[in-house]
């Protein structure tokens, strides 16, 4: 457009490409796995022992809920949730609190400590959840200062803002501080990255939460809306935009690994969504495809059209971990959006994620909960060196039927500062009913992983390839709700097979060459 130039302060390089997504995704990770970002893949870092050996999945559950600050499940509750599907499904669970801070959900920095159901009945909990093989997760803000909450009883840390806060705001070109409101009732204020006051803040959190006896630590708001720009010339950085931002988290990201580390060593990092240059400090990152429709970032119809791709798993899947977040549920009545959700998370590369976020209904929903029951432990044992370091690859076509599936969609009811579930308005979405992806092992194997998420039966064929191994025969096992056959002895591929699945069922076909030793959880052979 004329007038509008513009002239970045470095190279662009601009083409054109033929195919699809994944052609595109093979161009750009051709470059972007030699960049310092990748010097390590997620496996030879300093990663947990538990996230070496495997973990299944997440379960979140809300200690209190919000706007109204009444108890949804005590901690001790969460804990024995947690142990008892992790003991059900056979195989270590992340359990996620929410809601757990002293002012209520989301009220940092100044908020967290001492938790609103004590210190005691927290550290309690968390010792519950190691002493069964799990693990203690939880979220804290990231740049970010939650000021004023009209909770009952409300949260107001303006004072202490005005104190400590104020000064590393963000601040616009004329100087002023832009208070936002992602819900009604909520002030917030975005803090600037470079300040050494703002880095050890959040350096301080992460740590806290270690002494409590979490061991997962998500630093929320985080890079999910993108850079920040600032125009406070009493900041150690150039005045706007710049790569001064990236520069800056990525020093805190660094520091706060390396105390966490040195207070526990079985620590990890995640955040709120990813960006590519931060990727040697964190250990996670919570991804939302599964159920993007639900809290509200996507759904079918939009101008633009458009479908959930894998994109970044695809290209750094064996850089950085992945689990499935945003309120994933598992007592609700819609059985096929929860399922297709949990079968969704495998196909994108994702650790899956129950829970109950809610306080209705009260119980679990047996469908759902028994289908997440087989999710994870799919996810934890025959999946799991593939969806947390192997190479996600180009998946197969398959011929299956699509399925509708409807759900309530998250909502904060403005005139009433309601924190819900909108149950007047039925919202539906399409899909296979089977989602399906392939994966490279860390020692060359290929699997290909089937969920049926819905509750008929479903049959179809699927082409399986060598996808470069280059063997003359191949051995392929079956692996079915967890049993484990042996389909062909010595194989030539490319072939066809004929799958059939029962009713919500996980099949997993691993193609390895004829002779080698079958993959374990976590990459080892056996």
């Amino acid at each position: 457009m004329a007038g509008q130039d513009f002239s970045p302060p470095y190279d662009t390089l601009f083409g054109v490409f033929h195919g699809d997504w994944y052609d595109a995704a093979d161009i750009y990770k051709a470059w972007a796995t030699q960049q310092w970002w990748c010097a390590k893949k997620l496996w030879d870092r300093d990663i947990a022992d538990w996230l070496r050996t495997g973990v299944g999945g997440v379960f979140q559950m809300s200690n209190y809920h919000i706007p109204e600050i009444t108890p949804n499940h005590s901690m001790g509750q969460i804990a024995d949730t947690v142990n008892e599907l992790s003991r059900q499904s056979g195989v270590p669970l992340l359990g996620l609190v929410f809601n757990w801070e002293r002012g209520g959900a989301w009220t940092g920095p100044k908020g967290f400590f001492p938790p609103r159901n004590g210190t005691r009945a927290f550290k309690e909990a968390m010792q519950a959840l190691r002493e069964a093989g799990n693990v203690g997760f939880v979220y804290i803000t990231g740049y970010t200062w939650y000021a004023g909450m009209q909770y009952n009883p409300p949260w107001d840390s303006w004072s202490l803002y005005e104190a400590e806060g104020q000064p590393l705001a963000l601040k616009q070109p004329d100087g002023s501080v832009n208070v936002m409101h992602w819900y009604p009732g909520w002030d917030i204020v975005r803090l600037c990255a470079a300040p050494e006051a703002s880095a050890q803040m959040q350096v301080d959190l992460f740590l806290k939460c270690l002494d409590l006896g979490c061991a997962v630590v998500q630093i929320d708001n985080l890079p999910c809306g993108g850079s920040d720009a600032c125009y406070d010339l009493t900041h150690d950085h150039p005045p706007g935009y710049g790569s001064w931002w990236s520069e800056a988290v990525g020093r805190m990201l660094a520091e706060t690994r390396r105390r966490g580390k040195e207070k526990n060593p079985n620590c990890a990092m995640s955040t709120e969504g990813v960006c590519e240059n931060f990727i040697p400090w964190l250990d996670l990152f919570d991804q939302r495809a599964p159920n993007m429709e639900y809290f509200g970032h996507y759904h079918r119809g939009l101008p633009a059209g458009g479908e959930t791709i894998p994109l970044f798993n695809y290209i750094y899947g064996e850089y950085i971990g992945a689990y499935c977040a945003a309120y994933p549920e598992c007592n609700r009545p819609e059985v096929l959006y929860w399922t297709r959700c949990l079968g969704k998370a495998l196909a994108q590369g994702v650790l899956p994620t129950g829970g109950r976020y809610f306080p209705d209904p009260r119980e679990h929903n047996p469908i759902t909960i028994g289908f997440y029951r087989k999710i994870v432990r799919a996810a934890g044992e025959e999946c799991y060196p593939y969806l947390m370091f192997g190479e996600m690859l180009r998946r197969p076509e398959i011929d299956v039927p699509i399925v509708t599936a409807h759900y309530c969609k998250f909502n904060y009811v403005p005139e009433r500062g309601e924190h819900r579930m909108d149950p007047q308005q039925l919202h539906q979405v399409t899909d296979a009913s089977v989602q399906h992806a392939a994966f490279r092992g860390r020692d060359g194997s290929v699997a290909y992983i089937l969920v049926n998420v819905s509750e008929d039966a479903v049959n179809f064929e699927v082409e399986l390839s060598d996808h470069g191994m280059g063997a003359r025969r191949y051995t392929i096992d079956r692996i079915v709700d967890g049993d484990r056959t042996v389909l062909r002895r010595a194989a030539s591929l490319p072939r066809t097979e004929s799958v059939e699945m029962g009713p919500l069922s996980i099949t997993v076909l691993i193609v390895r060459r004829a002779g080698s030793r079958k993959v374990a959880p976590g990459g080892h052979q056996h």
